[in-house]
């Protein structure tokens, strides 16, 4: 919790030696980020993301193998498939996990776990020769650890705290500029996907990074429930413009468009090992692990509309809480309608074709109904509410 406003900070000076003692305890030390053992300024072998959160203030680390406990379920949980089973190293120091070397290039997927809660998560976006940087996978990799502090399982990684939710947190977010190649280097020089990045970038200009990643101030004390968008918006204006590209309209438009992606990605609970654009060698199902549920898909005999369903779910009894109008990401995934509830998010689209293809994306969190997918993976459904809802969209959709 961070000691904010001039109201709070006036009461506390009134209350003495007392108040003081309180707003030191309370204020913000930022020690817990200074941490970070990778620095995006210098030159790795690949082009990879340096994604670190931690807690504004310092707090008492957890024993060892309540540590090593909860960095497990965190990792498979947030990142299901992504990393080997069990970590690479544990210690007094540190956690950490690691995949194989990603496309040949030696360098490698790793999340880190420290005492402090401090989290360092570096990935690998793009090996040499390939010099185009997928920013749509930053914004995916972003949104998995942005749900996990506004969830609270960052948090159950140190010894909790008085206030806990409302203690801030601090973000750092970079991406080198430079990436080593046999006797020599090489710098980034465009981002991708083409349809998502701004239009113009200067001839000649060489990208670059600050050691503490980009907009560190804007996104230090941040709340936990700080939403994507919040967090991106400050990273991906300066990298853009670091990177050498120009024009602020520009600029500002493709960052909604990523961010946009991001949002899309993170509700419709994309798999984890379709993020890193490749196959992970560890994604191939356990033995006697059951298979992915398919998707149901029998033609309506009526097309229905997003409010017709929610509102037949609300009139059978269902809970469809904090309903939000995500209509505006149709223009990327090709629906005519979106809405998110806490409790299930409903996807209408126009053809099946493009409802059979949004479902694809989705695990096997999702029902499909001819044009309505309904999503689960986002508001993590108990299984045993998820019939009742297929039922009623099964019978509003055959009326």
């Amino acid at each position: 919790m961070s000691v904010e406003g001039p109201v709070l900070s006036w009461l506390l000076g009134r209350a003495g030696s007392a108040g003081k003692r309180l707003k030191q305890r309370l204020a913000a030390d930022h020690v817990p980020i200074l941490g970070r053992r990778a620095n995006p300024s210098q030159q790795y072998m690949a082009f990879c993301a340096f994604i670190a959160v931690a807690p504004s203030d310092s707090p008492e680390p957890l024993p060892l193998l309540d540590r090593m406990d909860r960095a497990h379920e965190f990792v498979h949980r947030f990142f299901p498939g992504v990393f080997p089973e069990q970590s690479e190293h544990a210690d007094h120091e540190l956690v950490r996990y690691e995949t194989p070397p990603v496309d040949g290039s030696g360098a490698q997927n790793r999340i880190i776990f420290n005492p402090t809660g401090l989290i360092e998560l570096h990935w690998v976006l793009a090996s040499p020769p390939a010099l185009q940087l997928p920013l749509d996978e930053l914004g995916d990799v972003v949104s998995r650890l942005q749900g996990a502090v506004a969830s609270g399982a960052f948090q159950r990684l140190h010894q909790p705290r008085r206030w806990e939710r409302r203690r801030r947190v601090d973000w750092r977010i970079g991406v080198n500029a430079w990436a080593a190649t046999s006797g020599n280097s090489v710098h980034w020089e465009k981002v991708g996907p083409t349809n998502l990045a701004p239009p113009r970038r200067d001839v000649g200009r060489r990208p670059s990074c600050p050691s503490e990643g980009y907009a560190a101030n804007e996104l230090s004390s941040m709340r936990p429930k700080t939403n994507l968008r919040q967090i991106l918006t400050p990273v991906l204006v300066e990298l853009l413009a670091a990177g050498g590209y120009s024009g602020g309209d520009e600029i500002r438009a493709s960052t909604t468009r990523y961010i946009e992606h991001a949002e899309v990605g993170e509700m419709a609970g994309t798999d984890a090992n379709t993020i890193i654009g490749r196959p992970h060698p560890d994604t191939e199902p356990a033995v006697g692990a059951s298979a992915p549920v398919a998707a149901s898909v029998q033609a309506p005999v009526r097309s229905v509309t997003v409010d017709e369903v929610i509102e037949a779910f609300g009139a059978a009894g269902l809970p469809v809480p904090n309903p939000r109008d995500n209509s505006h990401n149709c223009s990327t995934l090709g629906c005519r309608g979106m809405v998110t509830t806490d409790s299930v998010t409903v996807v209408v689209f126009d053809d099946e074709q493009a409802a059979e293809q949004y479902a694809t994306v989705v695990r096997e969190d999702k029902h499909r109904q001819g044009l309505v997918v309904l999503s689960y993976a986002a508001t993590r459904t108990a299984q045993e509410a998820r019939p009742l809802y297929e039922r009623v969209l099964e019978s509003l959709t055959h009326e």
